[in-house]
């Protein structure tokens, strides 16, 4: 975990590459303080961990996991908002759960074409390689960059949303070239 503003280190773990990331998404709570940002990619979100950023007065941002329930005010189901969408953008408070019990911000962009079913091919082999259906929200979802926050819109529009979370993928990508380039996997493989 790293201080975004002046780079600097706060904790570090080394963990079995085959714990699951919610489990590691509890680690980082007792660091958080008020106003602190927490950028998480889908792998670590759950209520919990944003309940308990919540409970400190701080912020997270997401993408959001197909497999969580999203209503819009009238508890339209994200799926449907999404298919009925005429625009390349949509910003709209939702609820997350089947109780829509949980409040945020979703700010979801149109992804073209080639990027769209280049997450659907990937859905469809993840799918076949655990035996699993693909279910009809996930490939729904697929056609969107999808968002979710706490950040106010007062303060926090869009872009900026699209700028921080940005920041937290360029890790991503950076840490996955390490991993190939280093040939991590045959070691974590025996």
């Amino acid at each position: 975990m790293t201080e975004w503003i002046n780079g600097q280190m706060i904790k570090t773990s080394l963990n079995n590459a085959k714990e699951p990331d919610k489990k590691l998404a509890q680690e980082l709570l007792d660091e958080v303080k008020e106003n602190d940002l927490v950028l998480r990619d889908r792998g670590y979100f759950t209520f919990d961990s944003i309940e308990a950023i919540e409970s400190r007065k701080a912020f997270w941002i997401s993408r959001l996991p197909a497999n969580f329930r999203a209503f819009d005010g009238e508890a339209t189901p994200l799926e449907e908002l999404l298919k009925r969408s005429g625009s390349n953008q949509l910003y709209i408070d939702i609820w997350l759960g089947r109780d829509r019990a949980h409040p945020c911000r979703l700010i979801a962009t149109r992804l073209t074409r080639n990027e769209t079913e280049k997450n659907r091919r990937q859905r469809r082999r993840n799918s076949k390689r655990h035996g699993a259906t693909t279910a009809k929200k996930g490939l729904s979802y697929d056609g969107w960059s999808i968002h979710i926050t706490n950040l106010p819109k007062e303060r926090y529009g869009s872009d900026e949303i699209h700028l921080l979370y940005s920041i937290r993928w360029s890790i991503e990508i950076h840490f996955r070239a390490m991993k190939q380039s280093s040939h991590l996997h045959r070691g974590l493989n025996q």
